[in-house]
């Protein structure tokens, strides 16, 4: 089963190849542990967006708080390392942009690592991005924003619903 072992906010995390992700979602284990059917269809829509900006971002397992359960993340590279991020729906307040950004600045994606506030610390203090169109402050502090093409299709049609 391929994958690659990477060592990111001190721990261990995990990126998976393709042929490894097939056998995870067939509901094999990895590295002698079990994954619940559910973490593979909460992580399904995670996949997706992974799998669609692929020369970005790239999904992971690491293991988790004192019971070491698996655990999905996202990273993104940044620079030339890989982080932590969490993606999410963001708004433009000056222009009405709308779309996806990935967020380094959010606590619980460092929960169950060696020093998570540490971690957390890094994380606040990288470069932010701001809106694609207007350039100005978004409401939450991305490290990456989805290219306004993409997310102008979504929000004219979101306006036009």
């Amino acid at each position: 089963m391929g994958h690659k072992e990477l060592e990111i906010d001190c721990a261990k995390v995990y990126v998976l190849e393709s042929d490894a992700w097939e056998i995870v979602r067939a509901g094999m284990p990895f590295l002698d542990r079990d994954i619940s059917p559910s973490f593979v269809a909460s992580g399904a829509h995670e996949l997706e967006f992974v799998a669609s900006h692929q020369n970005e971002f790239c999904f992971g397992l690491d293991r988790r708080g004192r019971l070491k359960k698996w655990g999905a993340v996202i990273l993104y590279k940044y620079d030339s390392e890989w982080i932590r991020v969490h993606v999410e729906r963001d708004t433009c307040k000056h222009c009405g942009w709308a779309g996806l950004i990935a967020l380094a600045a959010e606590p619980a994606l460092y929960f169950g690592t060696p020093d998570p506030e540490a971690a957390f610390d890094r994380a606040w203090n990288r470069r932010v991005v701001g809106c694609p169109l207007c350039g100005n402050a978004l409401p939450r502090r991305p490290v990456w924003v989805e290219a306004a093409k993409h997310a102008m299709k979504d929000s004219q049609q979101s306006r036009h619903s």
